[in-house]
């Protein structure tokens, strides 16, 4: 039977930790496993581009791959919640020139609660609205931008409800007892949160689509509002809430998005991913690019604004746009889809404004008539808060944060977990393999080794060696024999590579004295192959970002490409050692644990495993929302099935 033998803090303390390795893999590997990631997309959105132009020929093929990519971001988004009672409150209203603003709460899930402006112009009749969708500002709905977007529009007849997300203005979810953020800010909370929901098969632009949502099925409720002529608009985070809102609201009628449209393939490879609201585990797998979700609402009028030297790709835009385009042309309405461009940066700034709220008030009015923007002392922040105490967790006692909500679905889902995990042995071990994305046929093909000589450390020498699966990313191994017959084979994998292990004289000499074939090797992002420090923004909060969000974009993640690579280490040991007589035992630490967890689970004739740092259960990061490095530990919707822990009992 197998053994977890838990925080096992075995020699470590004697590490020295010298970086004096002489690398296995002879060129720079630092970037491999990114390499490696960005084909694969590469190679989905190839396919996509394929689907696509074969698509464009015929309204009634366009029609076909247009449910088919409803149907896929109906997948990716999950199981929305049931609507329940909005209970709304108007807490306060401000009287301005021509228009007035109403401060208002409603609950987009019982006892959470959604803080919101509402600007409604002087008169009688039924005006256009514009659901608002703000970016990442922490001030929200209070942004200056912002408020003159709202101003125009109002100016020029129209309801705007500005929404603000979670965790910006007045709706932080990670606080202390006063109300205040734990995070740096907005994005990095937005990131962390996703994890959590990850687990659950959700996510945090599944969060804001629903705020969003409910805060939709709240203006309809108005009876200054013309329920025919709702439609949605947004700056930059924003902005991709728009994207996402025109694929999921079928009622939407117009929608403007700013500063976000781009190319999906060309930012996830040259800027990277960004933060967890915009990012949608499986997004690539099912071949969607940001394009795609606004072609749902095609031919209603749509209007792109862009900055041609915003941070958001240029290139992509236009590339992105040019999709649009031609399937507008298809429906013989080339006219109402419009990409206005300016040259500056990112925001909403005065030029974009005015050409979408022009615009807008052409499509909506039939019209030419257009007021322009005009110098006006503007509200402050404080002005506009909707709450009592400016934060919805400080306001409202029990507030339901997404936190919250999340450790309760958790808990929720424990019979759910105890029904799947009476199932045989057989499902359980399907489940498992597919939640990781892997095959059991990759479970036995054979590794390709080249043996490149010898190096000495520490009195102790090594063979080198570097396993090949296919094309998949190489894996660098060090193996040391014992002077006395060998009695078992133990492999240690550490976060940081076998670098971190090579000054452990001691831990060495101890598992050689005792007849052990040590193997130490570098999983994928590991050692060797780590991905380099710059090109993961620290705001988020993980060492490996990049390629932790980019592996659950294709449709894979960390976690199971390191249990396959574990899987070639231990295919190749067998092949030069008999097992029968040699047991297998694992030694891991930090990340490196979670994926030596799962292969113990499906490979029984592992005799033993040491674990120290890491994770032993998902439900600690529901605890301890602010870990560092979770994304390395994430395999999404797995908490619907089954928790690490239950597969430790499970003899595991």
């Amino acid at each position: 039977m197998k053994k977890y033998l838990l925080g096992i803090n075995l020699f470590l303390s004697i590490l020295s930790f010298a970086q004096t390795e002489q690398p296995v893999l002879n060129w720079k590997a630092s970037n491999m496993l990114h390499d490696y990631l960005n084909t694969m997309m590469h190679d989905q959105y190839a396919e996509r581009k394929q689907t696509f132009q074969k698509a464009i020929t015929s309204i009634p093929s366009f029609e076909e791959y247009r449910q088919h990519v409803k149907q896929s971001v109906k997948k990716i988004f999950g199981t929305l919640p049931e609507k329940t009672a909005l209970e709304p409150m108007i807490t306060g209203w401000k009287a301005c020139k021509g228009y007035r603003i109403e401060k208002i709460v409603y609950q987009s899930l019982p006892g959470h609660h959604v803080t919101a402006n509402l600007y409604i112009p002087n008169g009688t009749g039924k005006f256009p609205a514009v659901l608002f969708f703000c970016g990442h500002e922490a001030e929200s709905k209070a942004t200056s931008t912002y408020l003159q977007t709202s101003v125009l529009l109002v100016r020029n007849g129209f309801m705007v409800m500005l929404i603000d997300p979670i965790s910006q203005g007045e709706r932080y979810q990670l606080v202390d007892s006063t109300g205040h953020p734990l995070t740096r800010g907005g994005t990095t909370e937005h990131t962390l949160l996703n994890g959590l929901d990850n687990l659950l098969g959700t996510s945090v632009a599944g969060d804001e689509f629903w705020d969003n949502e409910r805060g939709m099925d709240y203006l309809m409720t108005r009876v200054e509002t013309d329920t025919s002529r709702v439609g949605c608009m947004g700056n930059s985070g924003g902005g991709m809430q728009v994207i996402y809102f025109a694929a999921l609201e079928d009622r939407i009628k117009f929608a403007v998005p700013c500063s976000y449209l781009s190319s999906r393939e060309i930012t996830m490879e040259e800027s990277g991913p960004a933060d967890g609201c915009a990012q949608v585990p499986d997004e690539g797998k099912y071949y969607l690019e940001m394009q795609d979700y606004l072609l749902c609402m095609a031919p209603k009028p749509l209007m792109v604004l862009a900055g041609r030297y915003d941070f958001i790709n240029y290139r992509g835009t236009a590339e992105a746009f040019g999709d649009i385009r031609q399937v507008y042309r298809l429906f013989g309405k080339p006219d109402l889809c419009r990409l206005y461009t300016y040259a500056d940066g990112h925001g909403i700034s005065a030029p974009k404004r005015e050409a979408g709220v022009r615009w807008l008030r052409a499509m909506m009015y039939r019209d030419t008539i257009f007021k322009q923007e005009e110098i006006e002392e503007l509200p402050g922040e404080k002005d506009l808060m909707a709450s009592a105490q400016g934060q919805v967790t400080t306001s409202f006692t029990d507030e339901l944060t997404i936190e919250q909500r999340d450790r309760d679905l958790y808990d929720a889902l424990s019979k759910t977990r105890t029904n799947f995990l009476a199932s045989s042995k057989e499902v359980i071990r399907g489940k498992v393999l597919e939640l990781l994305h892997i095959r059991e046929t990759d479970l036995e093909v054979p590794c390709n080794s080249s043996f490149l000589g010898m190096q000495q450390h520490g009195g102790v020498c090594y063979r080198t060696y570097i396993l090949r699966m296919g094309m998949e990313p190489p894996i660098p191994v060090l193996i040391a024999l014992p002077e006395i017959p060998a009695k078992n084979i133990v492999i240690l994998l550490h976060e940081k590579g076998k670098k971190y292990l090579l000054d452990s004289v001691v831990l060495l000499h101890k598992y050689l004295s005792v007849g052990s074939v040590v193997v130490m090797a570098d999983l994928r992002g590991m050692g060797e192959s780590e991905d380099k420090e710059l090109y993961n923004d620290p705001k988020y909060c993980n060492r490996e970002y990049c390629n932790a969000m980019l592996s659950l974009h294709i449709g894979k993640n960390l976690p199971g490409m390191r249990v396959s690579d574990i899987q070639t280490i231990v295919q190749f040991i067998q092949s030069r050692y008999d097992s029968s007589q040699l047991k297998v035992s694992i030694q891991a630490w930090g990340t490196a644990v979670v994926p030596a967890i799962y292969y113990t689970y499906l490979n029984k004739h592992i005799q033993h495993v040491w674990l120290e740092g890491g994770i032993r259960s998902y439900r600690e990061l529901m605890d301890h929302p602010l870990m560092k490095d979770a994304y390395s530990y994430i395999v999404p919707d797995v908490c619907n099935y089954f928790d690490l822990e239950n597969l430790i009992e499970n003899k595991l």
